[in-house]
């Protein structure tokens, strides 16, 4: 079937339609927003032109070939992946936590086993699928899902049992405001910042 033909194209719009999303969703989480549009318009160039080798269940294939260049997008920048992760409404990977949380603890998690997570629970896919797009078989990638959900409600379980700062039962008021006459206010920094975990003891035996 030639590219050219009105056939390739309907099947080739049709394909855009419908997977357009899920590659975007897939880049996004992983490359910076000015990069996105041209990783996505290079995995749907690779479509184009193996249009015949694209099969009739095209997400996996598709996440494999963003998963390459996104790989390679980042090995030319010489940077990690954003990891920029909008949590699902319903998480399948953990059950019911809090999406701050959450978020925090996938960023933790060893790459290998947060792209495992990511892949069960992001896009839609069968483990077979999702295994398809690691080039791994499904029971492997099973033994590595089971894994890493383990890791990460671990994760989340170290979480739960940080302290808490208390809400404040009253606004502040100009008096509050006002630094103590023997020094500077007292500063407390609530953020946290993630850690990048890049070795597990959990993790070191890959399936």
């Amino acid at each position: 079937m030639a590219n050219g033909s009105p056939s390739a194209r309907e099947r080739f719009e049709a394909l855009y339609r419908a997977e357009a999303p899920t590659v975007l969703l897939y880049v996004s989480q992983r490359v910076g927003p000015a990069e996105v549009e041209d990783v996505v318009a290079d995995v749907f160039a690779a479509a184009w032109r193996r249009l015949e080798d694209v099969p009739e269940n095209p997400r996996p294939w598709l996440l494999k070939v963003a998963r390459k260049l996104v790989a390679e997008h980042l090995k030319a920048a010489g940077r990690p992946a954003v990891i920029d992760l909008a949590v699902p409404e319903e998480d399948v990977a953990v059950g019911v936590a809090r999406r701050g949380e959450l978020v925090a603890a996938l960023r933790r998690l060893h790459p290998k086993d947060r792209e495992v997570v990511l892949l069960a629970t992001w896009y839609d896919l069968e483990q077979r699928e999702a295994a398809e797009v690691l080039g791994m078989s499904r029971p492997a990638f099973a033994v590595r899902l089971h894994r890493a959900r383990n890791v990460l409600r671990r994760l989340l379980a170290e979480s739960d049992q940080r302290p808490r700062p208390r809400p404040e039962t009253n606004p502040p008021t100009e008096a509050t405001r006002r630094p103590r006459a023997h020094g500077p206010p007292e500063v407390v920094d609530l953020r946290e910042t993630d850690r990048a975990t890049d070795e597990d003891p959990d993790l070191e035996n890959d399936p």
